[in-house]
């Protein structure tokens, strides 16, 4: 994982790391500088042009500038108080106007060619990524750690490739962490030790009509790493719909909570919520398996009703809830912030849980620090993600036998790359479970494998 700083942090990070300024704004215009080269193929001959402020970070634009020069480029630095309304065409323009510290408003000149951003886009909102008033850049170097505003939308997208320039500082506490990677401990093949009851996992999903996001919870689970999964469909008779590979429990209709809580006694990990629908008999009974499953639940879809505003979960264990911002809107009874570390945080305290805010960017929360985790896929908008999402996180847990806020990231992170695997659009969620076993395969062989 990668430490992702706001605004607070990155200023502690400068002054505890024992730098003089002037040193870390040499580093930076170097930094910037070897990023225009490898953007330019080569400096001799090309024509640059610094768009600088009075700050830092004009200041690294200008260091940056005699760096190219040195090189050969021809460069032209033109000062922020004498910005004009558009930049004549240039190999390179170097946006080195504003950095973290920006407020206010300013008028974003138009460019005809490549944009290398210091830090980060001038005009972005480094802690939300609102890029109201940003020039939209091909490349970003960012110095220290990411910061947040480069891995929200509107942001990500207007700061093109992000390139870390840690100037030397190592990092060591950080509210936010990018995962980028798997923890090769979360990808390891199960032992030989274990067997389908220390790896089972319960899941309460699917309805009368509503089957879909059963199977789906299901068979990502089982492709995922459960040795075992007991599938509970309050209403449904055993039906041939289900997965040849899963055990399907009947719970009835009425008061199905009490004979779930019986069948899932032998199993660390439950699933509830997707396709269950939103009566009262499914509050009732969401709410009694939240607080009195002796285990890791994670709540889901439908399930997410059961915990709207006004409702304060007592879990005897770890309890995780996976909302998209219609959800959480419910959860909450407001839309997610702007600052949308700061809605996962809010809700994860109220909740006592950990949270996955779904989004194009995901955050995980437990109140004490957030996971980003970057989904560039817009194909996961799509029916039935989500469900495949729950039954990976679920299996995750079963096989790892503990979770944590980490794990939970992890589950996304497997999920995205599951995407990226597939090819071109249409992308359904069960090509997602037939790319799991490829997805953890390559992290092994990334990480080595480890067994123990």
């Amino acid at each position: 994982m990668k430490p992702v700083l706001d605004v607070e942090e990155l200023r502690a990070a400068e002054l505890s790391a024992g730098v003089e300024v002037d040193q870390l704004i040499s580093r930076a215009g170097y930094s910037v500088a070897r990023s225009a080269i490898d953007m330019l193929g080569m400096a001799y001959g090309k024509r640059v042009t610094v768009l600088a402020g009075k700050g830092n970070n004009g200041a690294d634009g200008r260091v940056a500038a005699q760096h190219l020069r040195s090189a050969g480029a021809a460069v032209r630095v033109i000062d922020n108080a004498d910005l004009p309304t558009e930049i004549a065409p240039c190999d390179l323009i170097i946006d080195a106007v504003f950095g973290t510290g920006f407020r206010g408003s300013w008028k974003v000149p138009v460019v005809h060619s490549p944009v290398l951003a210091v830090d980060i886009p001038s005009g972005l909102d480094a802690q939300t990524g609102d890029a109201g008033e940003a020039l939209v850049a091909d490349r970003t170097v960012t110095m220290i750690a990411h910061k947040s505003g480069l891995l929200f939308d509107p942001g990500f997208t207007a700061a093109g490739t992000v390139v870390v320039a840690n100037l030397g500082i190592q990092v060591a506490h950080a509210r936010g962490w990018l995962v980028d990677s798997l923890n090769p401990t979360y990808a390891q093949v199960p032992t030989r030790q274990g067997h389908k009851w220390t790896r089972a996992v319960t899941v309460v999903a699917g309805s009368p009509g509503m089957t879909g996001a059963a199977d789906l919870v299901a068979r990502a689970a089982m492709r995922a790493g459960a040795g075992m999964v007991r599938l509970c469909s309050p209403g449904v008779d055993r039906a041939s719909w289900a997965p040849s590979e899963v055990v399907v429990e009947d719970v009835g209709g009425l008061g199905w909570a009490d004979t779930v809580l019986e069948v899932a006694a032998r199993t660390q990990v439950l699933v509830v919520g997707p396709g269950l629908g939103r009566s009262d008999e499914t509050t009732t009974g969401v709410r009694k398996i939240v607080d009195t499953f002796d285990g890791t639940v994670i709540v889901d879809g439908d399930g997410l009703y059961a915990l709207s505003a006004g409702y304060k979960p007592s879990p005897r264990s770890m309890l995780i809830v996976t909302p998209h911002d219609g959800e959480y809107k419910v959860l909450t009874g407001a839309s997610a912030s702007v600052d949308r570390r700061k809605a996962a945080c809010d809700l994860a305290t109220r909740l006592g849980a950990v949270v996955l805010l779904k989004g194009s960017t995901t955050v995980v929360s437990n109140a004490r620090r957030e996971l980003l985790v970057v989904q560039p896929d817009g194909r996961l908008g799509t029916a039935g993600t989500g469900d495949v999402l729950s039954g990976i996180i679920a299996a995750m847990v079963a096989v790892r036998g503990s979770v944590d806020d980490e794990l939970v990231a992890s589950g996304a992170f497997v999920h995205g790359k599951a995407a990226q695997l597939s090819l071109g659009r249409g992308l359904i969620a069960s090509d997602l479970i037939a790319n799991l076993p490829r997805v953890f395969a390559d992290e092994v062989s990334r990480g080595g494998e480890s067994n123990a």
